[in-house]
């Protein structure tokens, strides 16, 4: 067995998403185990028990191991509410949704049984040995090379802009707030805060700051809840200061989607705090209430709310949530996007042409870019030479007078194949709006 052995894929994924992790340079007789499967889950690919695809089920950490008799390998995977969005999709869940849609036959067996050499005859692994003729190794290299044309095929359709709201904070002041005004808790406490419903579609509410404003300093727990969910998503423990606003970076925590691949399917979202929590921090304690304008923004709706709690006060209820102007002692600041992730990730099969001949482009570039090699000069000589491969990349208008045919080149094969599939994921953009090639 050559080369070391370890495990790829994306090991950061969100509550209710999904990763395919993969052992390279082992034999297919392991077994695949998480060290927690409240946080983690696991299932062994049966076409292919070399993979296994991982779901998040709550925050925190796990270990997933491969056992090979005496040998085991291990990757730890970080699972939070965390839903990171680069050009309007999650480039962490699509990249591993993605990275096994089209393989080499070296690399097992693939999603959509379909091969790069399927595509055009550049792809053939003779080559990228030549290509790989560094010490490097060879599986390490055929993994970041299918990766890298993924996140180029996928940027280059999600090229538009994906900013919808820029930064806002969800109420203004309305007025001069002259005395501060305390927020009396409900008898009995009930469950407060603020309510977001998006709109049908491929949004998403980037929440960025916490702000908190209380009559004394108390810390207490934050809940994020989605009405579909009984248990929370998401908690923290803030600490408040007296009669001072206290902002609380949510930036890299907090990211809400109408919808998800494996949960969340639309729904309301609650961000929140039970007053009980507050009243046991201090008797006294209270959230500081002052006038406000409800913010409008595109795709989202935001209200404060409260509600009664069920459970012995450790949930509340869900068909009696009332709105209202009191704030609670909260604000937050949130921007507006599109978010593409389920829709990518649902439908893997549309990128498989545009993979395949994006990959040849990518390996008559590197052969270009490596031709000082000598084991790369052999093949580009086999090949015809560095003009063959230009004419093959860049196509040729032909020649009626020498009877010489037109070449349609393989950049414009590719975006050609960008257009098709952006014209079925981003229609509004399509036409020429929004549109780049590949190069």
């Amino acid at each position: 067995m050559a080369g070391s052995v370890y495990i790829t894929g994306t090991t950061a994924i969100g509550i209710g998403f999904t990763t395919t992790l993969t052992i390279v340079n082992a034999t297919n007789n392991g077994v695949w185990s998480s060290s927690d499967l409240t946080i983690a889950t696991i299932i062994t690919d049966v076409s292919n028990s070399l993979r296994c695809v991982v779901t998040g089920v709550a925050a925190g950490t796990a270990i997933i191991t491969y056992t090979q008799g005496i040998n085991t390998y291990s990757v730890q995977v970080t699972v939070s509410v965390v839903h990171k969005i680069t050009n309007g999709f999650n480039p962490d869940l699509v990249l591993g949704a993605l990275q096994n849609e089209v393989l080499w036959s070296s690399q097992g067996v693939s999603n959509s049984g379909r091969y790069f050499p399927d595509f055009h005859p550049i792809c053939d692994e003779t080559i990228l040995k030549a290509l790989c003729n560094t010490g490097g190794d060879y599986s390490a290299f055929l993994s970041s090379l299918n990766n890298s044309v993924v996140m180029d095929c996928v940027n280059a359709v999600y090229n538009a802009p994906q900013l919808i709201d820029k930064s806002k904070l969800v109420f203004q002041r309305s007025d001069i707030m002259l005395v501060t005004q305390p927020v009396q808790n409900q008898n009995p406490p009930q469950f407060v805060g603020l309510k977001f419903q998006l709109a049908p579609g491929d949004y998403g509410i980037k929440c960025s700051n916490l702000m908190l404003f209380f009559n004394e300093a108390i810390t207490f727990p934050i809940y994020l809840y989605n009405d579909f969910d009984a248990p929370p998503m998401y908690s923290l423990n803030v600490t408040t200061k007296a009669n001072q606003q206290v902002i609380i970076n949510l930036a890299n925590d907090v990211f809400l989607n109408y919808l998800t691949p494996t949960i969340n399917k639309g729904g309301i979202w609650y961000l929140g705090y039970y007053q009980s929590d507050v009243i046991t921090a201090s008797a006294t304690a209270k959230a500081i209430y002052y006038p406000i304008v409800i913010n409008r923004f595109h795709v989202v709706n935001c209200w404060s709310f409260s509600a009664s709690t069920t459970d012995g006060g450790t949930n509340f209820n869900r068909n009696v949530v009332g709105a209202n102007n009191l704030t609670y002692g909260m604000n937050l600041e949130i921007s507006t996007m599109e978010d593409a992730t389920n829709n990518i990730v649902q439908n893997p099969s549309l990128w498989d042409n545009l993979f395949g001949l994006r990959m040849a482009c990518r390996i008559i570039e590197n052969c270009k870019m490596s031709y000082r090699s000598n084991n790369v000069q052999g093949i580009i000589q086999s090949l015809g030479g560095v003009d063959a491969l230009n004419k093959e990349l860049e196509g040729s208008k032909g020649d009626w007078q020498t009877g010489s045919p037109k070449i349609t080149g393989l950049r414009q094969r590719v975006n050609d194949a960008v257009q098709t599939v952006k014209q079925g994921f981003e229609p509004e953009y399509f036409g020429g709006v929004g549109l780049i090639s590949i190069d």
